[in-house]
């Protein structure tokens, strides 16, 4: 047998059957990548992760298209509703269940996800064209802190003027408040979380 992709592994599941029994699940990555590069698509993901259990198609219609038009759901008219309902049923909905992302009963009419679909939001996460990547912004302050306790070794006006012991307690102060802020934007930016889906 090949050696497992780092996509393949990721996405491997092992789900209990009734009988308890183990069930490996794998998602392609290029059909994962493809499934995913619809907003629409992406919103179906964020609405299954929130609920538990299985989801019904005009509910899900409904949600989505409140989404769509910044409106609250009760406002949704009849028309928007039909418009994500006929997409989702008969374009979306079949394609991330040919995938294994989530599972669509077209007779029932009911989404759920299954035990791949968690694991999709780890690739989903992107930066926005306004923001800089939390990595990159680790190497800016480390840099800073670096520099301004260098600076401070040195004797140079006007770090030296401060004790050691004050820059170990702001440059932890820094860094616990970065790590704050990295916190909120990782909710803020993680499907399934409560209210509209993230903006990727």
């Amino acid at each position: 047998m090949s050696a497992m992709s780092g996509w393949e592994a990721v996405f491997q599941e092992r789900t209990g059957s009734h009988s308890n029994v183990a069930e490996e699940q794998t998602v392609d990555r290029e059909l994962v990548y493809d499934a995913l590069s619809n907003t629409r698509r992406r919103h179906v993901i964020h609405c299954v992760l929130r609920e538990e259990g299985s989801v019904e198609l005009a509910e899900l219609s409904r949600t989505i298209a409140a989404w769509e038009n910044d409106v609250a759901v009760e406002a949704v008219t009849a028309k928007q509703r039909k418009r994500v309902y006929t997409a989702l049923r008969q374009v979306h909905l079949p394609k991330l269940d040919e995938t294994g992302i989530v599972s669509f009963d077209p007779d029932r009419g009911t989404v759920e996800a299954t035990g791949a679909t968690a694991n999709v939001e780890a690739y989903l996460r992107v930066v926005p064209e306004d923001e800089i990547t939390w990595s990159r912004f680790y190497v800016g302050l480390g840099a800073i802190l670096g520099s301004v306790a260098l600076l401070a070794w040195l004797g140079l006006f006007p770090f030296s003027e401060f004790p050691g012991h004050a820059w170990g307690v702001l440059s932890g102060l820094a860094v616990m408040a970065t790590g704050l802020a990295h916190v909120v934007s990782d909710r803020r930016h993680q499907l399934g979380s409560d209210g509209p889906p993230p903006g990727y």
